[in-house]
């Protein structure tokens, strides 16, 4: 008697046993407003599971799935934040996804033809360079968050991409085994054209 006295002392102390579901539905996921943080792109792997994760420094949390919609992304690779809304290049998925931070969550995806595997990004004004893993680069106008502009074989396989004076700087790594020595620099206000800078072995994040 005084072993099973014990016994259930321990277990009223203990309170609940783990593992008992309750019929209530999980509270949704809000992440409050924050000034400073950090999203960090999750790759995946080849069957799927890319998205973003948000380390809000204010309050030293982790959100893991920051944004609504991003569970199918394949492969993200950058982003950039630009005002209200963000901007995630999706390689395997052909797309740039564009994101209101406001409601953390997908507004539109910007569709790039099959094969371009989107890369890097940068911007200026209302304009922003998508370095893609074939070789060329694409221009989308933010305003209306399309397309505008493609230039093929600007450099072999990227390694960054940077943008200032209406200038694009695209990093030539280089497809292996062979390596880069360049960065083309495209011209987009007159006169149009590009240029050609020579570096070291295989240039990448600019």
């Amino acid at each position: 008697m005084k072993s099973l006295l014990c016994t259930l002392l321990v277990a009223l102390a203990l309170g609940p046993v783990p593992g008992c579901r309750s019929s209530d539905p999980e509270p949704p996921l809000v992440i409050p407003p924050s000034t400073s943080g950090v999203y960090v792109l999750n790759e995946g792997t080849f069957s799927g599971g890319g998205g973003v994760s948000f380390i809000d420094a204010a309050t030293d949390s982790v959100f893991v799935d920051a944004i609504t919609g991003s569970s199918d992304w394949a492969f993200p690779n950058d982003m950039k934040v630009i005002g209200s809304k963000g901007y995630v290049a999706v390689n395997a998925s052909d797309r740039v996804d564009v994101i209101d931070l406001a409601s953390q969550s997908v507004i539109k995806g910007i569709v790039f033809p099959p094969g371009k595997g989107p890369g890097f990004l940068a911007w200026e004004g209302d304009t922003l360079a998508v370095a893609n893993y074939d070789g060329s680069v694409c221009l989308i106008d933010m305003r209306s968050d399309s397309i505008v502009g493609t230039v093929e074989h600007v450099v072999g396989f990227p390694g960054g991409v940077a943008m200032i004076h209406g200038k694009v700087f695209v990093s030539d790594v280089g497809l292996y085994p062979s390596t880069g020595r360049e960065v083309c620099v495209l011209r987009l206000h007159a006169p149009v054209g590009r240029d050609t800078i020579i570096v070291e072995n295989a240039p990448g994040a600019m």
